[in-house]
């Protein structure tokens, strides 16, 4: 698999995982895809998924931020991690499950701020995201 089909696979996975989100949040928060063009800075920083105050009254508090891991080095996002787990809002780190323990140990040892969800693919769906 060359390098561009791995990547084109990770941002499937990654538009299926906020996909996932949307359907299982949007009854209690306004669920906001942060990869499009229309883009909103957090800490500095670009997260995935930002969940707002669910609306009416029309407002912009946010509630909690995200980004998704999907590939990668793990060890290669903690610089974004330390940015976004330094907002006043609430930082996930959603990351495939068998790379969770990875990321809780290099949030540990790193100081960072942050909770934690996880995906689980199955036959290249997202069949869950859990939220710890």
């Amino acid at each position: 698999m060359s390098n561009q089909e791995a990547q084109g696979e990770h941002i499937s996975i990654r538009t299926k995982v906020i996909e996932k989100i949307r359907k299982s949040l949007s009854s209690r928060f306004r669920v906001f895809d942060n990869t499009g063009a229309d883009k909103k800075i957090i800490a500095g920083q670009f997260p995935d998924v930002i969940l707002f105050k669910k609306e009416p009254p029309q407002n912009d508090e946010i509630l909690f931020v995200l980004k998704i891991e999907n590939g990668g080095k793990l060890l290669d996002s903690l610089p974004l991690w330390k940015e976004l787990g330094s907002a006043p809002s609430a930082f996930y780190i959603v990351v495939a499950k068998e790379k969770l323990d990875e990321a809780k140990k290099l949030v540990s040892v790193a100081g960072v701020r942050a909770r934690f969800a996880w995906y689980e693919v199955v036959n290249d769906n997202v069949t869950q995201v859990h939220y710890e």
